[in-house]
Protein backbone atom coordinates (compact mmCIF):
# COMPACT_ATOMS: atom_id res chain seq x y z
CA UNK A 1 0.00 0.00 0.00
CA UNK A 2 2.85 2.14 0.93
CA UNK A 3 4.08 1.92 -2.80
CA UNK A 4 0.65 2.21 -4.36
CA UNK A 5 0.34 6.01 -2.14
CA UNK A 6 3.86 6.72 -3.35
CA UNK A 7 2.98 6.40 -7.12
CA UNK A 8 -0.79 8.29 -6.49
CA UNK A 9 1.27 11.09 -5.20
CA UNK A 10 3.53 11.18 -8.03
CA UNK A 11 0.59 10.92 -10.49
CA UNK A 12 -1.07 14.22 -8.84
CA UNK A 13 1.99 15.89 -9.00
CA UNK A 14 3.39 15.06 -12.57
CA UNK A 15 -0.53 15.98 -13.30
CA UNK A 16 -0.42 19.43 -11.91
CA UNK A 17 2.90 20.08 -13.52
CA UNK A 18 1.04 19.45 -16.76
CA UNK A 19 -1.89 21.74 -16.22
CA UNK A 20 0.32 24.49 -14.99
CA UNK A 21 2.12 24.09 -18.19
CA UNK A 22 -1.08 24.01 -20.31
CA UNK A 23 -2.40 27.31 -17.96
CA UNK A 24 1.01 28.98 -19.06
CA UNK A 25 1.39 27.76 -22.20
CA UNK A 26 -2.43 29.56 -22.71
CA UNK A 27 -1.47 32.81 -21.06
CA UNK A 28 1.20 33.54 -23.60
CA UNK A 29 -1.04 32.09 -26.40
CA UNK A 30 -3.58 34.86 -25.48
CA UNK A 31 -1.05 37.70 -24.82
CA UNK A 32 0.64 36.61 -27.83
CA UNK A 33 -3.10 36.88 -30.15
CA UNK A 34 -3.44 40.34 -29.45
CA UNK A 35 0.11 41.34 -30.54
CA UNK A 36 -0.81 39.46 -33.75
CA UNK A 37 -4.22 41.00 -34.17
CA UNK A 38 -2.63 44.35 -33.51
CA UNK A 39 0.29 43.72 -35.89
CA UNK A 40 -2.08 42.86 -38.85
CA UNK A 41 -4.57 45.55 -37.55
CA UNK A 42 -1.87 48.08 -38.35
CA UNK A 43 -0.72 46.18 -41.59
CA UNK A 44 -4.30 46.75 -42.93
CA UNK A 45 -3.97 50.46 -42.08
CA UNK A 46 -0.83 50.69 -44.24
CA UNK A 47 -1.74 49.10 -47.16
CA UNK A 48 -4.09 52.11 -49.66
CA UNK A 49 -6.75 50.90 -51.08
CA UNK A 50 -6.95 51.82 -54.77
CA UNK A 51 -10.04 54.06 -56.16
CA UNK A 52 -11.32 52.47 -59.12
CA UNK A 53 -10.21 54.39 -61.83
CA UNK A 54 -12.31 56.79 -63.49
CA UNK A 55 -12.47 57.24 -67.73
CA UNK A 56 -12.24 60.99 -68.07
CA UNK A 57 -15.26 62.26 -69.78
CA UNK A 58 -15.19 65.88 -68.90
CA UNK A 59 -12.51 67.98 -66.30
CA UNK A 60 -14.95 68.54 -63.51
CA UNK A 61 -14.43 65.54 -60.58
CA UNK A 62 -17.98 65.76 -59.48
CA UNK A 63 -19.78 65.38 -63.23
CA UNK A 64 -16.96 63.34 -64.42
CA UNK A 65 -18.04 60.73 -61.10
CA UNK A 66 -21.39 60.77 -62.41
CA UNK A 67 -20.32 60.45 -65.52
CA UNK A 68 -18.69 57.37 -65.08
CA UNK A 69 -21.33 55.69 -62.12
CA UNK A 70 -24.13 56.40 -65.05
CA UNK A 71 -22.27 54.39 -67.48
CA UNK A 72 -21.14 51.56 -65.19
CA UNK A 73 -24.97 50.62 -65.20
CA UNK A 74 -26.50 51.78 -67.67
CA UNK A 75 -26.57 51.30 -71.78
CA UNK A 76 -25.72 53.31 -73.85
CA UNK A 77 -23.07 55.25 -72.07
CA UNK A 78 -23.12 58.67 -71.98
CA UNK A 79 -19.91 59.82 -73.99
CA UNK A 80 -21.36 62.72 -76.89
CA UNK A 81 -20.70 65.30 -74.19
CA UNK A 82 -19.95 69.04 -75.13
CA UNK A 83 -18.96 72.07 -73.03
CA UNK A 84 -21.61 74.60 -72.33
CA UNK A 85 -21.05 77.80 -70.49
CA UNK A 86 -22.13 76.18 -67.44
CA UNK A 87 -21.25 72.52 -66.94
CA UNK A 88 -21.60 69.98 -69.95
CA UNK A 89 -24.60 68.77 -72.24
CA UNK A 90 -25.18 65.65 -73.77
CA UNK A 91 -28.09 63.27 -75.51
CA UNK A 92 -29.66 60.74 -72.74
CA UNK A 93 -32.59 58.82 -74.41
CA UNK A 94 -33.62 61.43 -76.61
CA UNK A 95 -33.28 64.39 -74.05
CA UNK A 96 -30.93 67.14 -73.87
CA UNK A 97 -29.34 66.66 -70.39
CA UNK A 98 -27.24 69.34 -68.53
CA UNK A 99 -24.52 68.35 -65.97
CA UNK A 100 -22.92 70.70 -63.45
CA UNK A 101 -21.39 71.00 -59.99
CA UNK A 102 -21.69 74.75 -58.76
CA UNK A 103 -22.95 73.54 -55.41
CA UNK A 104 -23.43 69.81 -55.11
CA UNK A 105 -24.54 68.16 -58.63
CA UNK A 106 -27.75 69.60 -60.86
CA UNK A 107 -29.05 67.47 -63.66
CA UNK A 108 -31.06 69.09 -65.88
CA UNK A 109 -33.44 66.96 -68.45
CA UNK A 110 -34.78 68.96 -70.78
CA UNK A 111 -37.57 68.40 -73.72
CA UNK A 112 -36.64 68.88 -77.15
CA UNK A 113 -38.77 69.12 -79.73
CA UNK A 114 -38.46 65.27 -80.88
CA UNK A 115 -39.47 64.66 -77.32
CA UNK A 116 -41.52 68.00 -76.16
CA UNK A 117 -43.70 65.57 -73.64
CA UNK A 118 -42.58 65.34 -69.73
CA UNK A 119 -43.44 62.11 -69.48
CA UNK A 120 -40.68 60.13 -71.18
CA UNK A 121 -38.46 61.89 -68.91
CA UNK A 122 -39.47 59.72 -65.72
CA UNK A 123 -37.72 56.77 -67.37
CA UNK A 124 -34.77 58.83 -67.46
CA UNK A 125 -35.30 60.33 -63.71
CA UNK A 126 -35.58 56.81 -62.81
CA UNK A 127 -31.81 56.11 -64.26
CA UNK A 128 -30.08 59.54 -62.60
CA UNK A 129 -32.10 59.15 -58.67
CA UNK A 130 -30.37 56.38 -57.66
CA UNK A 131 -26.88 57.29 -58.59
CA UNK A 132 -27.90 60.57 -56.76
CA UNK A 133 -29.52 59.27 -53.74
CA UNK A 134 -29.03 55.14 -53.52
CA UNK A 135 -31.20 55.39 -50.49
CA UNK A 136 -34.61 56.71 -52.26
CA UNK A 137 -36.61 53.84 -52.97
CA UNK A 138 -37.80 53.98 -57.43
CA UNK A 139 -41.11 53.19 -55.59
CA UNK A 140 -41.06 56.60 -53.24
CA UNK A 141 -39.35 58.59 -56.44
CA UNK A 142 -41.84 57.14 -59.11
CA UNK A 143 -45.20 58.28 -56.46
CA UNK A 144 -43.65 61.56 -55.89
CA UNK A 145 -42.96 62.10 -59.82
CA UNK A 146 -46.33 61.35 -60.98
CA UNK A 147 -47.73 63.45 -58.62
CA UNK A 148 -45.74 66.30 -59.95
CA UNK A 149 -46.50 65.50 -63.56
CA UNK A 150 -50.31 65.39 -62.49
CA UNK A 151 -50.47 68.97 -61.68
CA UNK A 152 -48.97 69.87 -64.81
CA UNK A 153 -47.97 73.21 -63.39
CA UNK A 154 -44.23 74.83 -62.35
CA UNK A 155 -42.94 73.06 -58.95
CA UNK A 156 -39.51 73.85 -57.37
CA UNK A 157 -37.48 72.51 -54.70
CA UNK A 158 -40.05 69.75 -53.97
CA UNK A 159 -37.71 67.83 -51.28
CA UNK A 160 -37.05 63.83 -51.81
CA UNK A 161 -34.57 62.33 -49.90
CA UNK A 162 -31.28 63.85 -50.87
CA UNK A 163 -32.53 65.27 -53.90
CA UNK A 164 -34.58 68.15 -54.90
CA UNK A 165 -36.69 67.84 -57.84
CA UNK A 166 -37.71 71.45 -59.77
CA UNK A 167 -40.17 70.91 -63.08
CA UNK A 168 -41.36 72.86 -65.80
CA UNK A 169 -44.17 71.72 -68.08
CA UNK A 170 -43.87 71.89 -71.67
CA UNK A 171 -46.47 74.92 -72.09
CA UNK A 172 -47.96 76.13 -75.52
CA UNK A 173 -47.81 80.45 -75.43
CA UNK A 174 -48.66 82.79 -77.50
CA UNK A 175 -44.98 83.07 -78.72
CA UNK A 176 -44.68 79.67 -79.18
CA UNK A 177 -43.94 76.46 -77.29
CA UNK A 178 -41.86 76.58 -74.20
CA UNK A 179 -40.24 73.15 -73.67
CA UNK A 180 -40.03 71.79 -70.14
CA UNK A 181 -37.27 70.51 -68.27
CA UNK A 182 -36.69 68.57 -64.80
CA UNK A 183 -33.85 69.83 -62.62
CA UNK A 184 -32.61 67.17 -60.29
CA UNK A 185 -30.56 69.01 -57.39
CA UNK A 186 -28.42 67.45 -54.96
CA UNK A 187 -26.67 69.51 -52.51
CA UNK A 188 -23.68 66.72 -51.29
CA UNK A 189 -22.29 63.96 -54.36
Amino acid sequence: MVGGLEMKKRIVAITSIILLLALAMLVVACGDEGSVSEQNASSQQEEPRAEPELTQYVSDDTVNRFINEYNDLYDPDITDISERSIGYGCDLNGYLIELSSTDGLEIVVNATADKPEMGGTQEVLEQIVPIVDPSLSLEEFDGTYESILSEDYLKENVELGKIKLTYAPTKDLSGGRSLGHVTVKVDSY
